[in-house]
């Protein structure tokens, strides 16, 4: 019997081909060595059927087309006869996968890489495909700076032709850098160059910074802050020739040098815009630029121009125009033409809206703060006004808007949000080192079931204060926009525990209030209301000296007015925009109390970097009797505490009675505050950065007996460090301060904090 044998193997990664005699038709086909795979199988990827002629070279492309499977470790192919004897020697299959020494990257991560190279437990190993792992993983921590990470693959045999993978993986230390190396600078030194760097040497101070440790993508982003920096100051031809990132012996160090070539120095010329249409006339244009002729070129000042113009535009319902600036250097002149090259393209208009992630709130209440309606034009600064409003509603802690283009003139808009919790039936505890522990029940949710009505039915049992109260409030009493809030309460007040002095109150009132909205951010309320008060002195010497030892019962009326303009980012510790309001309050004459109070509040965020911002705060108030009546000391304007001033203890700034240290309050309040907020860690995956904030703070003011005796040598100041926290049971504050400025009598308290109280 004549044999000829074709084997493909892979130890030598060729064909042995013994030429055969003659072509045979095949009139049957012996498959040998299966244990696992299935005859099916190797039928299907085999391109040789019963009947078919075969030759050598349909021979060799089965060899081929079997061990391309990955299923064998060995092929081989006999012709017995008009037999087509096909041995095979099976790849060992995967019994378990063990990975150690993984930190940086998760088990779940590494797994999920793995399935996608099919190495997955029941699957047969290919050892060539787990070299390509090893490789893969090794390039993913060198991106991320471990130079120094060693990956040791094991496979160990087992019984049943099966294999035990263990991946065994020492990560190191991530890569620091040590030098960053500048070379064809002439017009700026290293040392500012470098500081353009996100990577660098950590400073002493920097304590939450990982600067020194490398990262291939860092660089990338560092190179073009560094190309910007000199195409923004009028190099317009810079370039970066090349880049070199070298390693120590013991790859724990990295030093980079960066090759560049500088250029000239260029300056704005003629500017030219085309294809607009006479949609923006030629004045508008020239309003939009952001630079003039003969200023330094800036390519920050094109894109911002560019941005203007796309805004301009979008307004008009040209939402996908194109403007592209094209830029001619004049290289003997050292000056750049620019032509900005308009295309409106088409206007577009809202095919549909569809808000997802509302689970609780209804449709309607997320529908009536849009800006941008379905079948009008698209304008993405309605969009953009729409994720404001829904944002400091205070409902949601995120507010996305998608835009997906459906037709050539269409788009469809997801508006997904993620509910926040808005309250609920609570038992609660408070504590405040001014007002003592108290206890609380009651409902007090701003979206109740879901309606944008807030309602607030709640008692407060305390050291210092007893309050009970119902309150219900419809932002959206008229379609319009208009809302209308109504409240009643009954509260006792003890002035020992709030550090004031030693009195007693018990009020029972009611009030209504009717918002009108003025703008986008800003909103007039008006109110009345009307108030039964029964003050008992005790041992208070301001008490007793100025109603006599039995006090007095007093009522009021009052009519007020508030105007609010807010456009902060978001309602929960915002980082950009501004929230200002003031206020008015009259009671009116012909009951017991006459008086008028004016109050502002004015708070400023400016963004600095990863969900940090700065603050400043402004508060002041006045307030004065008319008629014969004066002001009561309840009624007057205490500071001092977390809420204030803090490092000074709570509500004792300000004059005192003669020859007690019972603070008398004032008619003029002021305070003032700057703070710099950091979220708890900088990730963008860590939950507790959404509701959590520390800050470094400093505080000023004081309150005056009145006007006429305010002197800003008697303000007092303090500067500390402060937390906030939103816990599932209310706002707790923390905050450690020291006195920068304070008077001889005045009580200082360097910790404070408070539980279920607003800060």
């Amino acid at each position: 019997m004549k044999h000829t044998l074709l084997r493909w193997a892979v130890a030598s990664a060729f064909i042995i081909n013994t030429a055969w005699a003659q072509s045979f038709q095949v009139n049957k086909i012996d498959i040998q060595g299966l244990k696992k795979v299935p005859k099916g199988t190797v039928l299907n990827y085999l391109p040789v059927q019963l009947g078919d002629q075969v030759n050598d070279e349909a021979l060799e492309d089965a060899i081929r087309s079997l061990y391309n499977t990955h299923f064998f470790d060995d092929v081989a192919l006999y012709r017995e006869d008009e037999t087509l004897v096909v041995k095979l020697v099976e790849r060992p299959s995967i019994a378990s996968i063990e990975v150690k020494g993984n930190d940086l990257i998760s088990d779940d991560d590494l797994k999920a890489a793995l399935k996608n190279f099919n190495v997955v437990e029941g699957r047969i190993f290919d050892q060539t495909i787990f070299a390509r792992i090893q490789r893969e993983l090794l390039m993913q921590y060198h991106d991320q700076g471990y130079y120094g990470v060693r990956i040791k693959p094991v496979v160990e045999t087992l019984e049943r032709q099966r294999v035990a993978l263990k991946i065994h993986i020492y990560e190191g230390e991530k890569s620091a850098l040590k030098r960053i190396n500048i070379v064809g600078n002439n017009e700026f030194d290293d040392k500012r160059l470098t500081a353009q760097f996100s990577l660098g040497k950590d400073d002493w101070w920097k304590f939450w910074s990982d600067s020194s440790e490398y990262s291939k993508f860092k660089l990338q982003g560092d190179l073009e802050t560094l190309r910007s920096y000199y195409l923004n100051r009028g190099f317009a031809d810079f370039k970066i020739l090349s880049h070199q990132v070298t390693l120590s012996p013991n790859k724990e160090d990295v030093y980079v040098t960066v090759n560049i070539e500088e250029g000239k120095q260029y300056r704005f010329n003629q500017t030219a815009f085309a294809g607009y249409e006479d949609l923006l006339s030629e004045q508008k244009l020239e309003e939009l630029q952001t630079y003039q002729p003969q200023d330094e070129f800036s390519r920050e000042k094109l894109l911002a121009t560019s941005k203007a113009i796309q805004d301009a535009l979008s307004e008009q319902g040209y939402a996908f125009a194109k403007v592209i600036p094209v830029p001619e250097l004049d290289k003997d002149n050292q000056t750049v033409d620019v032509n900005f090259l308009i295309t409106p393209n088409h206007k577009v208009y809202v095919r549909r809206i569809e808000i997802k992630g509302n689970f609780r709130t209804s449709d309607v209440v997320v529908r009536r703060e849009f800006r941008q309606l379905e079948s009008a034009l698209y304008m993405p600064h309605k969009v953009r006004l729409t994720e404001g409003r829904l944002q400091r509603l205070g409902y949601f802690s995120t507010v996305k808007t998608n835009v997906k283009q459906v037709a050539f003139d269409q788009v469809d808009l997801e508006v997904q949000v993620e509910e926040a919790p808005t309250g609920s039936f609570q038992v609660g505890i408070s504590y405040a080192q001014t007002g003592g522990i108290g206890y609380s029940l009651g409902l007090n949710e701003k979206n109740f079931l879901g309606s944008g009505n807030a309602v607030g039915i709640n008692i407060l049992h305390g050291d210092a204060e007893k309050n009970y109260s119902l309150s219900l409030t419809d932002p959206y009493f008229t379609k319009q926009g208009h809302s209308l809030g109504g409240r009643v309460y009954y509260s006792q007040t003890d002035g020992a525990e709030l550090d004031i002095t030693e009195y007693n109150t018990d009020s029972a009132g009611a009030a209504v209030t009717y918002g009108i909205p003025m703008s986008e951010y800003s909103r007039v309320t008006l109110g009345a209301g009307f108030d039964s008060t029964s003050l008992t002195c005790g041992t208070s010497l301001i008490c007793q000296d100025t109603y006599g030892s039995d006090g007095f019962d007093a009522t009021k009326a009052t009519m007020s007015a508030a105007w609010k303009y807010d456009n902060r980012n978001q309602a929960l510790f915002p980082t950009d925009g501004s929230q200002h309001i003031i206020s008015g309050e009259l009671a009116v004459p012909g009951l017991d109390l006459q008086y008028y109070k004016v109050t502002g509040k004015h708070s400023w965020y400016y963004p600095i970097f990863k969900q940090s911002s700065i603050q400043l705060r402004g508060e002041y108030g006045l307030i004065k009797g008319y008629g014969d009546t004066d002001v009561p000391f309840y009624e007057r304007f205490y500071t001092g505490g977390i809420n204030s001033v803090r490092g000074f203890q709570g509500n004792t700034l300000g004059p005192k009675y003669p020859g007690t240290t019972d603070p008398v309050g004032g008619e003029f309040k002021t305070v003032a505050s700057a703070a710099m907020y950091f979220p708890l860690t900088f990730s963008e995956e860590d939950g507790g950065s959404s509701n959590t904030r520390w800050s470094l703070f400093v505080d000023a003011g004081n309150v005056f007996e009145s006007l006429d005796t305010i002197e800003p040598s008697e303000l007092r100041a303090s500067a500390g460090a402060a937390f906030m926290w939103i816990t599932p049971v209310g706002p707790l504050a923390f905050s450690y301060a020291v006195p920068l400025k304070e008077g001889e009598d005045d009580e200082l308290q360097a910790f404070q904090f408070s539980l279920g109280m607003p800060f």
